[in-house]
C-alpha cells in the first residue's frame, strides 16, 4: 500500500515541510518586528498606538511573502499535473486521470493546516507582546488561543473535512460519495447562517447588559430604542478589550441583537453611550440587505465547490449517460463557471466605481440619523474617535467601503453647525479619554469630569439653532490613545 501511495505521499510530506518551516520563519519576522516596537514605546520614543500601527504596516508587508507562498504551493503543482502526464502518473499511478483529485486533497489540507497553524503561533509568540507592550492590555496566551482554536473549528475544519473528502473519496473508488460530502458541507454552511448567535457567543464571551457590571445603563439603552421605534430581541455585552478591539454591530435575523464592546462603557462617557447605541438602532432600521449579502458568500462559496468538483472529475455521478453526457456536463460546468467568474468580476468593478460610494453614503446617513436621534452629533463626532484609539487605527484608514473617520467626522462637524434636533447638552464639550479638537476649539474635557447622565427624552428632540461655538473647521486627529 505505501508503494501504491508513495508519489502522493513524498509530495504532501514535501508540501507541508515548506509551507509550515515558512510559517515559522514569518512568525518570527513577526515576533522580531513586535519586540522592537515595543522597545521604541519603552524608551519613549512613539506613543504606543503609533507603535502599534507601525507593527501592522510592516506584519502586513510580511504577510504578502505567506500570501505568494500559498499561490505558488498551489498553483505550480496543479499547472504541472495539467502538463505532464508523467507528475499525474507519479502522484497517482494506479489512476493517472485521477492527479486533480489526489491534488486536491493534499494541496487543501497543506493550505488549510498552514493558515490554522499560522493563527496559533501568532497566538502564542507575538499576539501576547503585541497586546501587553503596544496596547496596554494584559492579554494571557490563553485567552489569545482561545479565539483561533474556535475560529479554527466552525470554519477551516469544515472546510478541510469536505476537501479532503472531495479528494480522497474518489481515488478510493467512492465517486458519488464525494457529493454527500459536498451536501453536508453545504449543511454545515446553512447551520452556520441558522445559528450565527450562538456561535458568536460562542466565539466571544457575551452575556446580557442586564446582567453585566454595567446593568444600571440597560434601562437607558431600551428607552433609545423605544424612542426610536426598533424592536430588539436584546442587547449583549462582548467582553473584546482584552483581545484588543472594541465595536458595535448586531446579529440576527428578525429583530436584532445588539451587540456592545466592553470597552464602550470603561472608555466612553453616557453621551458617546447614547450616540453609539443610536448609530445601532439606525443600522437596525434599516433594510436587512447587508446581513443577506453577508450570508450570500457562503452560497458562493458552496456553488464554487460544486462547480470545480464537477470540473476536477468530469462526470455527472448521478448519470450514466456515457462520454457525451459527461462532455455535455463539462461543458455545462465550465459555461456556469464562466459566467460566475464575469459576475464576480462586474460586482467587484461595480463596488469599486459605484457600490463603495453608495455604501458610504449610507454610513454618512446612518450617521446623521444616530446624530438627530441623540440630538448630540458632537458626542457622535466623539465617539467614532473614541472607537479609533481603543482599536489602534488610523483616522485616515479606509476598510472595505466604509469612509474614513476623517470623512465622518467632517461630515459630522457639518451637522453641529445646521439647524436640526439638539439636546440641551449639545453644545457643552464631550468627556472622552481621547483629546479633540476641530481647528483651534477643543470639543472634549477629561472623562473623569463627566456629569450624571441626564434622563432619555420622552420624545423627539425638537429643531433650533445649531452650535454657535464656531464655523466649520479642520478636524485634527488625535494623537493619543485610550488610556488603559
Amino acid at each position: 500500500m505505501f508503494g501504491v501511495w508513495s508519489g502522493a505521499i513524498e509530495l504532501g510530506g514535501m508540501l507541508f515541510v515548506v509551507l509550515w518551516g515558512l510559517i515559522a520563519a514569518v512568525v518570527a519576522v513577526r515576533a522580531g518586528i513586535a519586540r522592537r516596537a515595543a522597545v521604541d514605546v519603552r524608551a519613549g520614543r512613539v506613543l504606543a498606538s503609533v507603535g502599534y500601527r507601525r507593527f501592522l504596516t510592516t506584519a502586513r508587508r510580511v504577510n504578502l511573502v505567506i500570501i505568494l507562498a500559498l499561490l505558488a504551493a498551489t498553483v505550480g503543482p496543479l499547472m504541472m499535473l495539467s502538463m505532464d502526464p508523467a507528475a499525474a502518473a507519479f502522484l497517482v499511478p494506479w489512476a493517472p486521470s485521477l492527479a486533480w483529485a489526489a491534488a486536491l486533497c493534499i494541496i487543501g489540507g497543506a493550505l488549510i493546516t498552514t493558515l490554522v497553524l499560522d493563527n496559533l503561533l501568532n497566538a502564542v509568540f507575538v499576539a501576547p507582546l503585541v497586546m501587553s507592550a503596544l496596547r496596554g492590555y494584559p492579554a494571557s496566551r490563553r485567552e489569545l488561543l482561545a479565539a483561533p482554536l474556535k475560529q479554527g473549528l466552525i470554519t477551516y475544519l469544515p472546510l478541510l473535512v469536505i476537501l479532503e473528502a472531495a479528494g480522497l473519496l474518489p481515488l478510493l473508488g467512492y465517486l458519488a460519495l464525494a457529493w454527500v460530502a459536498l451536501a453536508a458541507f453545504g449543511g454545515w454552511l446553512l447551520a452556520r447562517a441558522l445559528f450565527a448567535e450562538r456561535l458568536r457567543r460562542w466565539l466571544i464571551r457575551t452575556e446580557p447588559l442586564d446582567r453585566s457590571p454595567w446593568a444600571a445603563v440597560a434601562p437607558r439603552v431600551w428607552a433609545w430604542a423605544q424612542l426610536a421605534g426598533v424592536p430588539l430581541a436584546g442587547v449583549r455585552v462582548q467582553y473584546t478589550s482584552r483581545l484588543g478591539w472594541a465595536n458595535v454591530n448586531l446579529s440576527g435575523w428578525r429583530r436584532r441583537t445588539v451587540y456592545l464592546s466592553d470597552g464602550i462603557f470603561t472608555e466612553a462617557d453616557w453621551r458617546q453611550q447614547d450616540a453609539l447605541f443610536a448609530q445601532a438602532l439606525g443600522v437596525a432600521r434599516a433594510p436587512r440587505r447587508w446581513a443577506l449579502a453577508r450570508h450570500s458568500q457562503s452560497v458562493v462559496s458552496l456553488i464554487v465547490i460544486g462547480l470545480l468538483l464537477a470540473v476536477i472529475f468530469g462526470v455527472d455521478p448521478l448519470s450514466s449517460g456515457g462520454p457525451g453526457v459527461a462532455l455535455l456536463v463539462s461543458a455545462g460546468v465550465f459555461i456556469l463557471l464562466g459566467a460566475l467568474f464575469a459576475y464576480l468580476v462586474y460586482d467587484l468593478v461595480r463596488r469599486r466605481v459605484s457600490g463603495n460610494a453608495s455604501f458610504a453614503r449610507r454610513i454618512l446617513a446612518n450617521d446623521r440619523y444616530a446624530a438627530e436621534l441623540t440630538g448630540d452629533p458632537l458626542a457622535l463626532l466623539v465617539a467614532l474617535n473614541t472607537l479609533t484609539a481603543l482599536n489602534a487605527m488610523s483616522p485616515e484608514k479606509r476598510l472595505g467601503g466604509f469612509p474614513t473617520i476623517v470623512e465622518r467626522v467632517r461630515a459630522l462637524d457639518a451637522i453641529v453647525h445646521e439647524p436640526g434636533p439638539r439636546a440641551p447638552w449639545a453644545t457643552r464639550p464631550v468627556p472622552s479619554v481621547v483629546p479633540v479638537s476641530l481647528g483651534p476649539y477643543q470639543v472634549t474635557v477629561p472623562l473623569a469630569n463627566a456629569p450624571p447622565p441626564a434622563a432619555v427624552p420622552a420624545v423627539r428632540y425638537t429643531s433650533f439653532a445649531p452650535s454657535a461655538t464656531a464655523p466649520a473647521s479642520t478636524y485634527v486627529a488625535p494623537t493619543t490613545g485610550a488610556s488603559s
